[in-house]
């Protein structure tokens, strides 16, 4: 064994490893297993090459870049927020987005993380917390029921499982 050269994750032979992207998962494979597995190998920039972008003035698109990409994985994050809601409203895509007025296909893509219009999004977060609030208080209250109790019976479950099914 060599130095620098560590176990491939996959065949367990000693190499110079890349980190790699195998059935979703990341993992420091040799050469060959990134070729065999048509592994997606994570490039990773050497100091040089950081030290070469500082000196060619392009460490600021390098940052922008960066922080372009943050901003898409917050956009995607709250789109699932918001399909979440709009789902716990009851409501399709479609509905939403005749209720407040909007091409369907902008809901969809606010969901999908692709819109940027920070008033059209504050607009549809604003609309689901309200339908939401209107449903909360339009539905009506729930006994509670202790399922640590020794007096709990299987008619009791029954009664909830019917009122849960007579909501929907």
């Amino acid at each position: 064994m060599a130095t620098g050269e560590e176990k491939c994750e996959i065949c367990g032979s000693y190499s110079r490893l890349k980190e790699a992207v195998v059935d979703g998962s990341t993992v420091s494979i040799c050469p060959i297993c990134a070729i065999s597995h048509d592994a997606l190998v994570i490039e990773k920039p050497t100091d040089e090459q950081l030290a070469g972008i500082n000196r060619c003035g392009l460490r600021k698109e390098f940052e922008k870049a960066r922080e372009e990409a943050r901003k898409h994985d917050k956009l995607r994050n709250l789109g699932n927020v918001l399909r979440e809601a709009r789902g716990k409203a009851g409501m399709s895509q479609k509905e939403v987005a005749e209720a407040m007025a909007e091409p369907e296909k902008s809901i969809m893509s606010i969901e999908l993380g692709q819109e940027k219009d920070d008033r059209l999004i504050n607009r549809l977060k604003n609309f689901l917390r309200n339908r939401l609030r209107k449903s909360e208080e339009n539905s009506p209250a729930q006994e509670e029921i202790d399922f640590r109790s020794k007096e709990l019976k299987l008619s009791d479950l029954k009664k909830l499982k019917e009122e849960k099914q007579g909501q929907q």
